[in-house]
């Protein structure tokens, strides 16, 4: 028997259409307000940080998101997302509904609301890995908010507004764009420090799942990384590999994932111990599988972790931390 190729991520489908999607709307809003009631910030001068969010459900065939200042003094800023945008993040998970067998684990994972075994294990990682990258995508927005990086363009250049889809970098100069690309990153790094604690809140007290279970934490993070690395590939497909402030779709996933390494090693370091080399090898695995490009080669990955090495040295040139919003209790 022929093995099964690796599936493609299709854009527009395959078999999928807008009218599919639409029903997860409402949850997409509720999820999201649930983020904002459990981040609680201040600026410097002890202003509270009220953040707009929203879901533009009148656009679907633009694909955006934005966070922006509107009136730094009082503390208010927004964020976007395009109902065009989570679509795309939803027809790139349904690539986990595929018959393609990604994960050895899948027959061992159990599905604990009876409602919900008719959809099926596939379905409910599809659904899952929805959800996880749809927060990824708003908690980078909100990372831009918090850490400062919009204020700071406020003051500086007038205009503080940060686009996920935008700036390519060739209109600005190249310490603006080496100034830009550091935000881009720290947002990736700290959305993960919030994806993760979310994350452990939607799993239960023994990590596993509530209304899913995995087999065991090793399974969630597997499944974490693949999930991620979907959505470091749909931006590569929507961006096309163009040159932009953001890190490349590849250097994308090296952060999500060290990101998570990181994130554990100050939180479970038992977990972070089990992880630490099966990490790459499954971000290289899932890179592979889901063709991001230069995601499979382990030099390649190196190569990223050197020239990543920078943003921190960017950010305290310009003293960020004095922008920065501090978290409240």
């Amino acid at each position: 028997m022929k093995s099964k190729k690796n599936p493609i991520i299709y854009i527009g489908g395959p078999g999928y259409s807008y009218e599919h999607f639409e029903p997860m709307i409402e949850s997409v809003n509720t999820h999201f307000q649930e983020i904002l009631s459990s981040l609680h910030f201040e600026n410097q001068e002890g202003v509270r940080t009220n953040i707009d969010l929203s879901l533009d459900v009148f656009n679907p065939e633009k694909i955006r998101a934005y966070a922006c200042p509107v009136d730094t003094k009082n503390g208010f800023y927004k964020i976007e997302m395009t109902a065009g945008l989570s679509y795309h993040i939803w027809l790139a998970s349904r690539i986990f509904e595929s018959s393609f067998n990604f994960f050895p684990w899948l027959k061992e994972l159990k599905i604990i609301d009876k409602e919900k075994r008719k959809s099926g294990r596939r379905k409910l990682l599809a659904d899952f890995s929805y959800y996880t990258c749809s927060y990824a995508i708003i908690l980078h927005e909100i990372s831009h908010i918090v850490l400062g990086h919009t204020d700071y363009l406020e003051e500086v250049t007038g205009y503080g507004e940060l686009h996920e889809f935008g700036e390519s970098g060739s209109a600005i100069s190249e310490d603006d764009f080496e100034i830009r690309h550091a935000f881009e990153a720290e947002a990736d790094r700290q959305s993960i420090e919030f994806l993760m604690v979310f994350l452990d809140e939607a799993l239960g007290p023994d990590g596993l799942g509530r209304h899913i279970r995995f087999p065991n934490r090793l399974a969630v993070y597997e499944f974490l990384v693949y999930s991620l690395t979907s959505l470091s590939t749909l931006l590569q497909q929507l961006t096309g590999g163009a040159r932009s402030v953001h890190p490349m779709p590849n250097e994308r996933q090296y952060i999500f994932h060290s990101s998570i390494t990181s994130y554990l090693q100050r939180t479970n370091l038992v977990s972070a111990e089990k992880i630490s080399d099966r990490m790459p090898f499954w971000a290289m695995q899932a890179g592979e599988k889901l063709g991001l490009r230069d995601s499979s080669d382990a030099l390649k990955a190196i190569e990223v972790a050197f020239s990543l090495s920078r943003v921190d040295d960017v950010l305290k040139n310009i003293d960020i931390k004095r922008f920065q919003h501090i978290a409240r209790n």
